[in-house]
């Protein structure tokens, strides 16, 4: 680039961003000094950064000195202006952009999202306001920013306008601050349709909140209403009650309350929802009367004070209710029920959800009015986050918890909540008349002395989260129940201290109406809630069979007589005299605690130091139940390392082993996240800040036990794996942990005893673990595969610690030896998790060295590309080393050249990640194809050959025909079927597509030009490389451009990924232009790919400004300014710099160029013209013709054509290039004859639009493609012919007319020679790319392509022919012996389809057009005119009639022969038939000379090829009087259509160009039709006797049809009419046809008993009966047929021996 002088004053229009150090971002408005200029750049100062570098002279204006100077001066006196806050910017942006979309939606008239928005924007700016108001700081409150973000992203939702990616779900995210991969990542995640495994497993929490509202119903009395979460799979309740007080209206009884009544239910899992087994239970307890009988509440007016079941609701908790709670407050009505059956509160809400009929509606009751509002996250993050619509504080809100534990327990969450709920009970009626009122009342009383006085322990019992604490708690009463269920719960809340000396007491009351009797209490229990072991009572369901009789004088005297423990004899007597030995109490026990245990051996460990025998304490403990581990999983460490600590040697084996399967049992546990709580462990107790504590002794073990881990490590992985490999198992998947405590251990030793250290001896004991790890993941052992893998994947976490222990020689040396240890060709996961520790490897930044660079490059190459092969698993994984290594590279690299070539060595795997992709997806697809191909034959040979089905009777045709429409409906539904499974697998790839995609330009957007300057310059050996890796990213980039990989919404990040792909041709060109084009055909074709993707890029529809509305227009600008300039002008730039070179790219650029004429910017077309007019000087000047460009500006017309832009085109294209000629005078003749050609070219071509590309229109446009063909071959424009033989091929590549293609090919292959010398220039047709090569490999590509059609299309015998030509000529010319052996294996196949396999064939029908209705320039070539068309296989004429119906709504179409009226008529008459395949022997009544050597398949074959004579056969009487035996008068006359080409060809339609009658004597007419029958069915049974065929059903039919139809009287009326001797005299000349006859039906006879004999050993049992009947009316049919046969054959030769 030379760079000249220049002196200019600007000022900046568009944004632009440096993507170097070396380029100036500009603003809008930012004043520039310009000092330099070179080719459409400028280098200069921006006065508002101070900043100096290069930028596109197109994003600025020239401005006169003058103004320069005002505006800079006033620029300069401005005060420093205070950079606002990301979340102030968006605030700004998203008003401007609402406004924006406020004018579009009043101009849309759509009123309801009008006034949403205009509320929108004012609340907006409140919160703005409030912002600025509560904060002057650029430091704002976060949850103030959550909310505004909140609001934002709930209206964009609303109004279904795009979302908005985010950084950390707060910050907009874009290009600038997250990179491209960022981006991807955030939209990705927006719109994932399936997570993976190791998503999956994250599970999000919920907080639910709930708002009361009121219940409507009719009551008497006040009432509760308890809410509770209920899990229906577990048939449990899982939350604790949130109780609400309401009066008989429905409203809570302080009404000021009212709209206040919220409580959050806390941490409702994600795998809860999803499970769709949640509810939301709401059950209401009157209080009042036992009975609602108004006699009794008359005389009874004061005793209301019991709690009585009334209703139940339930509302079910779903993902998508939570979705909506997500996004607003949803208002719920929650419907009430009761049942019919007694006794049943208890469990009325799973009656409700299983729909028992029971179930009965309140009467009269609207429900539970509720309100809901739903948080994702943990409630401890909220912080004092606003919710709700009136703006409560989350602190003032109280919380229902979960009578559970979360899969976390961190140390934070102590909790101690113990959870009793009360079962019920069974007790004895006492001998009453009726049951019992049973209420129970449980308080907590303390152990105090048995003669004492006792008080209950104060607010020690809670019913619900919202209550108060009660010291007592009464249940609901169930009236004469004896054996009640109540299913309640309740929290005692006692503190710990206080456990040993508490119990709980439990009292059982009947209740009555009565006045003096309303609560007599008759019988108690206790429950001691600490055992004799000094552990609270196990957890679950318990039977209390020790129920008392309560006795006033006893409790008053001695009320704690029952707890005297060893009781003395009278006590003893006393509790035998009172107990209730037939009475059960039965309660469930849930313990919520991280303080208290109930599992002895957790308890025993926890206190060890009561305990001697420490050995079998720790070895007792770890057969316990995962959760409980995790509730004391920081106490359990702790003990273990100060056993450690303080025991050393003696202990250190034991505790090693049980760390280890503590670690084991935690991590096998499947519904516990154990990481986060070591993690939080190790964090907090190996915390430096512990080491200023020495008086802290735990600090002091734990930095005491890493040489006792270690020891103990190194010897269990140093066990003999040959005899015990097991051992090692469990250490390795502990390895993660274990390195860690090491590790940190160590860290804490240095910093407590620094002087005592010796890292020599410790990095020594390391690299022996290190040893030993290698030397097991070289084990190769199938049992060891997941441990080894688990190792690889704790590896990983544990090399980022060790950078600060090894150096920079040592680290990569540890690393090359790990990763060599693995074995290629293991499993999948050990692969994945091997390339996860390349990845952690490369963070660690062992690339960075150069010593350890060249090492590990070319093992990182060759362990990539073989993982990569692997399936899409291990591809996925080495897609994230190579961003990994990428981004690592480009934020390190120096710009070094031994850098950037390792760089460049990997940067062609991106093209391999796609390669693979593609190959995983085509493999997939084949698959699925294979496998349909396999079913759909299966299918085909059940149904049989339609070809073979007997035709006789109409009833049989019908059948025939129904079974066929019903076949055909199975195949589609199959096709279907299918194709949605490819579908599928597409959708798939296409996601990983995205991901290498993304990787490819974050790399491009950090990457600048010097990287591969610097090794263009540095070695002359890899500028092939070079060459062909830019040739790989512009074509990337054309792909990219052309198809969008991108869904719905993602227009964002495709602007960001045009920006890229501009920035990179840009840096392409800076290198491009060192390339000097030596025609060599890697630089043409970089040079060629490169002016494409730049065309491309100019015409992609998402940077079409004009089309867009103002808000787009305003949101690209400001971001990336007019792309399309910039790259117009380098497009310019490019194409002047090539000078000398600009005649090899031609053709190329004439398309390139003259497609920009569509562009709707007006720069942009002009400039296009002065490039365009440019190459025509330039083809004129050294060519003195104008051929290339024809050729390009035909293909352009052409595409315009195809998208419906042809007039717009032609309005710009030829009075400007007219005009432009009529100026020229060196060009006005020439320009004259070329546009002359161009509009005959183009009326050609435009023929084609007038039919839609569709199965319907296939044969007007092969004939139009024909007729171009044809005038191209005689103009000698091969370039044309060559480009439209391939339009051809498309068409019928489409359609799958597959013999058609390669019948096409045919003529294009005869036209190059086997010529080495001459070249034949590339050519890029859609689907078809041929490179730049020699006559002979063109045409052997040709050969090939054809071969592959014609055995698609099952015509191997057409495949042999070119087959032959090319075995020949590797044979005897080339002698290339391996393409012979590959031609021949081709060959082979053909062979051994061509005997075995049965191929099914088209049908045919002649189609007659009449009418002056085809009279027109569109259909002229159909008027008055008869034609044969090849049908589809297996087609019926009902469905090619349905075809032409769609085709021609208006015609009539039918069989008839048209009249002279219909002939000149103005409507169109359409007449269609069957025809039969025939040949000049049939018509004219000659034998056919087939070899009779050749099997069924291969006669089928030439009888069905070469097809131009074809004859549709109709029967028809003389006689107007119709004889009793039809066969006597059925004369048949068939027609012969002879055509002007031959089937198959290149078309499916073939002009008649002669019909011949031939009419046949009923005597010929039954010849034939036995003949006939007599082939089909030897086809038939030699089908049968070569195959391996199991479906016998078609050999039965074809069997049946002919016995059962000579049963019915066939054969007999042959006798009848051509046996006698009356027909031989009347009828000498036919006497040899009648014994013609005879010997027809005399070899069915002998066809049939082949048939049978075979039948009987193919037939399946179940078809024994019909194959029976079979033979019995066979043998009945040879009785009555082989006499007359005998005696008439006899008589006939003796005449002809007379």
């Amino acid at each position: 680039m030379t760079w000249v002088a220049q002196d200019l004053t600007c000022v900046a229009y568009y944004p632009f961003y440096a993507r170097t150090i070396y380029e100036l971002t500009l603003k809008p408005g930012d004043n520039i000094l310009v000092k330099e200029t070179s080719e459409g750049w400028y280098r200069g100062k921006n006065i508002r950064t101070r900043r100096v570098g290069i930028f596109p002279q197109d994003f600025v204006r020239e401005v006169a000195k003058e103004e320069f100077e005002k505006t800079n001066h006033k620029t300069l006196d401005l005060n420093p202006i205070m950079e606002i806050s990301p979340i102030q910017n968006e605030i700004i942006e998203t008003l401007r952009y609402w406004r924006l979309q406020l004018n579009l939606e009043h101009k849309k008239k759509n009123w309801k999202n009008f006034g949403v928005l205009l509320n929108a924007l004012r609340e907006l700016l409140q919160l703005r306001n409030n912002l600025l108001l509560t904060n002057n700081t650029i430091k704002t409150n976060k949850s103030n920013i959550k909310n505004i973000i909140s609001f934002v992203n709930t209206k964009h939702q609303e109004l279904d306008l795009p979302k908005v990616p985010r950084i950390d779900k707060l910050f907009k995210a874009t290009l600038q601050n997250s990179g491209f991969y960022g981006l991807y990542q955030q939209y990705s995640s927006t719109t994932a349709v399936k997570k993976n495994k190791s998503e999956t497993t994250k599970s999000f929490v919920f907080q639910l909140m709930l708002d009361f509202q009121c219940v409507i119903v009719r009551m008497v009395g006040d009432a509760k209403v308890i809410f509770k979460l209920y899990d229906h799979s577990s048939k449990e309740f899982v939350s604790e009650s949130y109780v609400v007080e309401i009066t008989q209206f429905g409203l809570h009884k302080n009404i000021e309350l009212h709209g206040k009544l919220r409580t959050i239910f806390k941490d409702i899992t994600e795998k809860e929802l999803k499970s769709g087994q949640l509810y939301l239970v709401c059950q209401i307890q009157r209080w009042g009367y036992l009975l609602l009988d108004e006699k009794i509440m008359k005389k009874y007016k004061k005793h209301r004070d019991y709690r009585r079941p009334f209703a139940v609701g339930i509302l079910k908790l779903t993902p998508e209710l939570f979705d909506s709670c997500e996004l607003e407050t949803v208002e719920e009505t929650i419907n009430i029920f009761k049942s019919s059956e007694k006794f049943v509160y208890y469990k009325l809400h799973q009656m409700i959800i299983d729909k028992d009929s029971t179930i009965i509606p309140i009467e009269n009751a609207v429900g539970v009015q509720i309100k809901l509002r739903s948080f994702k996250g943990e409630i401890e993050n909220f912080g004092e986050t606003i919710i709700g619509e009136d703006e409560v504080k989350l602190s003032e809100l109280g919380i229902t918890k979960k009578m559970n534990f979360p899969g976390v327990i961190y140390p934070s969450n102590r909790r101690n909540d113990l959870y009793l709920e009360i079962v019920g009970g069974n007790f004895l009626q006492d001998r009453k008349r009726s049951p019992k009122n049973m209420k129970i009342r449980i308080s907590v009383r303390p152990n105090k002395n048995w003669r004492g006085n006792v008080d209950n322990l104060q607010k020690s019992i809670s019913f619900g989260s919202n209550c108060e604490k009660s010291t007592m708690y009464e249940s609901y009463v169930y009236y004469h129940k004896n054996d009640p269920l109540f299913k309640e719960h309740i929290l005692i809340n006692i503190p710990i201290e206080k456990y040993p000396d508490c119990h709980l007491y439990i009292e059982f009351i009947h209740s009555t109406t009565f006045e003096k009797k309303s609560n007599k209490l008759f019988a108690f229990t206790f429950i001691k809630l600490i055992n004799s072991d000094d552990i609270i009572l196990n957890q679950g369901k318990h039977v209390l069979a020790d129920i008392y009789k309560y006795i006033p004088k006893l409790a008053q005297a001695t009320p704690l007589w029952y707890l005297t423990e060893p009781p003395p004899k009278q006590n003893s007597k006393i509790k035998s005299r009172l107990s209730l030995r037939k009475e059960t109490f039965t309660f469930n026990l849930n313990l919520c605690s991280t303080r208290l245990t109930q599992i002895k051996e957790i308890y025993q460990l926890i206190n060890y130091s009561k305990y001697q025998n420490l050995e079998q304490i720790f070895n007792k403990w770890t057969y316990v139940a995962p959760i409980e581990v995790m509730k004391f999983l920081p106490r359990i460490l702790d003990v273990h390392f100060t056993v450690l600590g303080q025991k050393g040697e003696q202990m250190s084996a034991i505790v090693c082993k049980s760390l280890i399967l503590l670690i084991r049992l935690i991590v096998n546990a499947h519904d516990t996240d154990y990481r986060p709580v070591l993690d939080h462990y190790i964090q907090t107790k190996f915390s430096s800040d512990n080491v200023q504590n020495k008086e802290n002794e735990l600090t002091i073990y734990l930095a005491k036990i890493y040489p006792f881990l270690i020891t103990e490590l190194a010897t269990l992985l140093g066990t003999d794996l040959e005899k015990s490999f097991r051992k090692v198992i469990d250490p390795l998947r502990a390895l993660d942990f274990l390195f860690k405590f090491i590790l940190k251990s160590w860290s804490l030793h240095v910093e407590l005893q620094p002087r005592t250290i010796d890292s020599t001896k410790f990095k020594k004991d390391l690299l022996s673990l290190f040893d030993q790890i290698i030397h097991i993941l070289k084990f190769n052992k199938q049992q060891l595969l997941g441990a080894q893998a688990t190792a690889l994947k704790h590896l990983n976490t544990i090399f980022v610690q060790l950078r600060g222990i090894f150096d920079d020689e040592e680290l990569p040396k540890l690393a090359f030896d790990l990763i060599d240890s693995v074995q290629l060709g293991k499993k999948t996961d050990l692969n994945c998790h091997k390339l996860r520790l390349l990845t952690t490897l490369v963070e660690t930044g062992v690339l960075d060295m150069h010593s350890t660079r060249n090492r590990l490059v070319p093992l990182y190459n060759k362990l990539t590309k073989y993982h990569m092969k692997n399936g899409p698993k291990e591809l996925s994984k080495c897609l994230l080393l190579l961003r990994t290594i990428f981004q690592r590279k480009l934020k390190t690299s120096q710009a070094q050249y031994h850098y950037i070539n390792s760089f460049l060595q990997m940067l062609n795997l991106i093209f391999d990640a796609m390669d693979y992709n593609k190959q995983f997806l085509k493999e997939s697809e084949k698959k699925i194809k294979d496998q349909h191909a396999i079913e759909k034959q299966k299918m085909l040979e059940k149904e049989g050959n339609p070809n073979q089905q007997s035709n006789t009777g109409e009833g049989g045709n019908s059948n025939n025909k129904n079974q066929i429409d019903d076949f055909g409906l199975q195949l589609i539904e199959f096709e279907k079927e299918t194709q949605n499974r490819i579908r599928e697998i597409n959708e798939k790839y296409l996601r990983v597509k995205r991901k290498i995609i993304s990787i490819a330009m974050q790399i491009f957007f950090v990457l600048t030009p010097n990287q591969f300057r610097i090794l263009w310059e540095k070695d002359k050996q890899i500028q092939g490389g070079v060459i062909l890796l830019l040739v790989n990213f512009n074509q990337l980039f054309i792909s990219l451009i052309e198809e969008p990989i991108y869904s719905i919404g993602w227009e964002n990040l495709l602007l960001a990924q045009l920006f890229i792909i501009l920035k990179t041709l840009r840096m392409f060109y800076f290198l491009m232009r060192n390339i000097l084009v030596n025609k060599d055909y890697a630089e043409l074709y970089l040079w060629s790919s490169f002016f494409k993707s730049l065309s491309r890029f100019i015409l992609c529809k998402n940077l079409q400004l004009e089309y867009m509305e103002k808000l787009e227009i305003q949101n690209i600008i400001e971001k990336y300014g007019d792309m399309r300039i910039e790259a117009i002008n380098l497009l310019r730039q490019s194409w002047n710099s090539l000078q000398k070179h600009q005649l090899s790219f031609i053709q190329d650029n004439t398309k390139n160029f003259l497609s920009l004429i569509l562009s709707p910017n007006e720069r942009i077309k002009n400039i296009a013209m002065d490039l365009y007019y440019s190459v025509i000087k330039v083809e004129s000047k050294h060519n003195s013709s104008l051929k290339l460009v024809e050729q390009g500006t035909i293909d352009v017309l052409a595409e315009t054509i195809k998208l419906d832009r042809n007039e717009q085109f032609n309005k710009i294209f030829f009075p400007e290039i007219e005009l432009r000629f009529e100026k020229d005078v060196s060009l006005k003749k020439q320009g004259k004859q070329f546009l002359e050609q161009l509009n005959l070219l183009n009326v050609q071509i435009h023929k084609l639009k007038e039919f839609p590309e569709n199965h319907l229109y296939e044969e007007e446009r092969t004939h139009i493609v024909l007729e171009l063909l044809d005038y191209l071959k005689r103009t000698e424009r091969i370039g044309m012919w060559s480009k439209y033989i391939h339009v051809l091929l498309s068409l019928h590549h489409k359609l799958t007319n597959y013999i058609s293609g390669g019948m096409t090919l045919l003529p294009l292959i005869d036209s190059f020679k086997w010529d080495d010398n001459e070249i034949i220039e590339k050519m890029d047709e859609g689907n078809f790319l041929y490179p730049q090569e020699g006559s002979d490999q063109r045409k052997e590509r040709l050969m090939y392509l054809a071969i592959d059609d014609f055995i698609k299309g099952k015509d191997w015998e057409r495949a042999i022919l070119l087959i032959h030509e090319l075995r020949d000529r590797y044979e005897r010319k080339t002698l290339e012996y391996e393409k012979l052996g590959r031609v021949l294996k081709t060959e082979s196949e053909c062979w051994n389809n061509i005997s075995k396999t049965e191929r099914f064939y088209p049908s045919y029908y002649r189609v007659g057009y009449y009418g002056k209705g085809f009279d027109n320039e569109k259909y002229s070539a159909l008027y008055n005119n008869e034609f044969i068309y090849r049908g589809a296989v297996l087609e019926q004429l009902t469905v090619f009639i349905e075809k032409l119906k769609k085709k021609f709504p208006s015609a009539v179409i039918g069989p008839k022969d048209p009249t002279e009226k219909e002939f000149n008529s103005q409507e169109m008459y359409i007449q269609v038939s069957n025809v039969q395949p025939s040949s000049e022997e049939d018509k004219d009544n000659r034998k056919r000379d087939i070899n009779p050597l050749l099997n069924s398949f291969s006669k089928k074959y030439i009888q069905m090829n070469n097809l131009y004579v074809f004859v549709h056969s109709k029967p028809f009487r003389k006689s107007k009087i119709k004889s009793k035996n039809e066969f006597k008068d059925l004369w048949l006359r068939n027609t012969y259509f002879i055509t002007d080409g031959s089937f198959p060809s290149n078309t499916r339609r073939l002009r008649v160009k002669d019909r011949v009658d031939v009419e046949l004597s009923p005597i010929q007419n039954a010849v034939s039709s036995v003949e006939e029958k007599n082939k089909d069915l030897i086809l038939i049974i030699k089908k049968y006797q070569s195959s391996e065929e199991k479906n016998t059903n078609p050999f039965s039919m074809a069997l049946n049809g002919v016995i059962d139809a000579a049963v019915n009287g066939g054969v007999f009326r042959y006798i009848d009419a051509f046996f006698g001797e009356e027909y031989i005299k009347n009828n000498p000349n036919d006497k040899d046809l009648v014994l013609q006859l005879k010997k027809g039906l005399q070899n069915q006879l002998n066809i049939l008993d082949d048939g049978i004999y075979l039948h009987n050993k193919l037939c399946p049992t179940d078809f024994r009966p019909f194959h029976d009947k079979m033979v019995l009316q066979l043998k009945e049919i040879k009785k009555v047929l082989e006499p007359e046969l005998i005696e008439l054959l006899q008589s006939i030769d003796q005449d002809d021996y007379n």
